[in-house]
């Protein structure tokens, strides 16, 4: 096959050099220009061939053409110039979704309190250290740290994230390290013995109401009243212990009924109430400050043992924010016990509902910008005429309670008793160092069966005949006053003694 290709091309070209070489291209068309062209070509090829050396016919040539062999591979040439970038095509459909990837190497637990503690020093073990921070009498493995929840000082929210932690460990101690956590509701604790918890807040570890939160509810100024508060009004409080399972008795069943708030800051934020006892018994509250409190302080609700609230309140500092009606304590519950406290800047500082409690080293101070001889009053607190509401000392029904060093600071009325009262003053204290208008020390709403013993009445001002060391709303009171302590122009109820009154010992005068 490959001869009669041969033979077929050698027959061609030499059809075409013949005619070429003979003049039968008379006529030049272009296709007799082409042939024309293509057989000079060839022509040429052949004589260059017979330059280099060919010997042989022109036939012979193209034979050799026809069975010569392929010559060696020729060296790759260089790479030509890059081209211009095509346009950009269509987006194409998009694929099937992948297997989801494994996952990923847990990250590094992070340093908690307890590590924070031994960085810095602590060389005792964990017990130690959780005796240290707790105040003893707990063990590590009722020890609960609140950061395993949430985290202080971002500026969020945490207020589920605490009441998980709480609901999540029943019967632990809830440690809050120093920081800011910030709550727009309630938290909650459970009266009932196997759901309690404890709640230790570190020196510097602060609860702040978010002001926003529609959750506190603070009456506006100008509402002041000596009337009680429904409970309904001041259920808002922060931190609400024993609201949860409220009506457990707690001495019913085995122990675990005892738990308690301690240390740190509560912060209202100038419109959220502080702390309640709602439910339960046996709540220790202590070593604890409240500050820019809304309406009330401290709310001590009827506990389960008929109406007693058995509550512990100790070292516990109280500052109102200045709203008008605001209480620093109400304690409604009987039973309880109140030492080494600090109120400020409430209309009424301590008022009490209950019977049996126990009120030892109270100091509740009234501080306002009245300046009744310039004419001048602040309206962040009480005015002029609002002055004559405020309280330092308050029973509003029953009485039968016992007040040990009780001291008003610049109040209106120091003591205020409820009608029939039978409550015991030992050492009480009741000081003015403004005049702000009328003052008094003792004042009985009706009737008073109690003591009054070795109390001290002072003033920094002279003395009006409207400033009384006792009075009363009616006849009849059986009560004994024993060694009074105040300046003989104090008017008693009008007269020397009055109201059925009876003086043991002597007055000593204190001007």
């Amino acid at each position: 096959m490959k001869k009669l290709f041969s033979r077929v091309v050698i027959a061609v070209m030499s059809l075409i050099l013949l005619f070429s070489m003979t003049g039968c291209f008379g006529n030049e068309s272009g296709e007799d220009t082409a042939v024309k062209e293509f057989a000079e070509a060839g022509l040429a090829a052949y004589e260059e061939a017979v330059d280099d050396g060919f010997d042989g016919t022109i036939e012979e040539w193209f034979e050799s053409l026809a069975t010569s062999t392929q010559g060696e591979k020729g060296d790759k040439g260089d790479t030509g110039a890059t081209g211009p970038q095509g346009p950009t095509g269509a987006t194409g459909l998009t694929g099937p979704q992948g297997p989801a990837g494994t996952n990923g190497e847990d990250g590094e637990d992070g340093i908690d309190a307890w590590e924070v503690a031994r960085q810095n020093g602590f060389t005792g073990t964990y017990q130690e250290w959780v005796e240290l921070i707790t105040g003893g009498g707990v063990e590590a493995s009722q020890f609960v740290l609140v950061t395993a929840y949430v985290t202080p000082n971002t500026g969020l929210d945490v207020a589920d994230g605490i009441q998980q932690c709480i609901d999540e460990n029943p019967n632990k101690v809830i440690y809050f390290p120093d920081g800011e956590y910030l709550i727009s509701k309630p938290i909650l604790t459970s009266a009932h013995n196997t759901k309690s918890v404890s709640l230790k807040l570190s020196n510097y570890a602060t609860i702040k109401a978010i002001a926003s939160s529609n959750a506190w509810k603070t009456r506006t100024a100008g509402t002041a009243t000596q009337e009680n508060y429904d409970d309904k009004t001041i259920n808002d409080c922060m931190i609400r212990l024993g609201a949860k399972d409220a009506t457990f008795n707690a001495l019913t069943l085995p122990a675990g009924s005892v738990y308690f708030l301690e240390g740190g800051i509560i912060d209202g934020n100038g419109v959220a109430n502080g702390v309640s006892v709602d439910g339960g018994r046996e709540t220790r509250i202590a070593d604890l400050s409240m500050k820019n409190i809304g309406m009330v302080g401290l709310h001590i609700k009827y506990g389960v043992n008929s109406s007693s609230s058995d509550t512990d309140v100790n070292n516990v500092h109280i500052v109102a924010a200045g709203l008008d009606g605001s209480k620093g304590v109400v304690c409604r519950g009987h039973d309880n016990s109140f030492s080494n406290m600090r109120i400020n800047g409430f209309q009424t500082g301590f008022q009490i509902s209950g019977s049996g409690n126990f009120l030892e080293h109270i100091h509740p101070l009234y501080y306002s910008s009245i300046d009744t001889a310039n004419g001048k009053t602040d309206d962040k607190y009480l005015s002029e005429n609002d002055y004559i509401h405020t309280i330092a000392f308050h029973e509003t029904q029953l009485g039968g309670n016992f007040y040990d060093n009780a001291y008003s600071d610049q109040f209106r009325t120091a003591f205020y008793t409820a009608n029939g009262s039978k409550s015991i003053f030992d050492n009480a204290f009741a000081f003015w160092w403004a005049d702000w208008g009328p003052q008094s020390a003792f004042y009985a709403s009706g009737t008073f069966h109690g003591i009054i013993d070795s109390a001290r009445v002072d003033f920094t001002h002279s003395v009006k005949d409207e400033c009384t060391f006792f009075s009363a709303g009616s006849d009849g009171c059986l009560g004994v006053v024993i060694n009074p302590m105040y300046n003989p122009n104090l008017t008693w109820n009008g007269s020397s003694m009055g109201n059925g009154m009876s003086l043991q010992g002597k007055v000593v005068n204190t001007y």
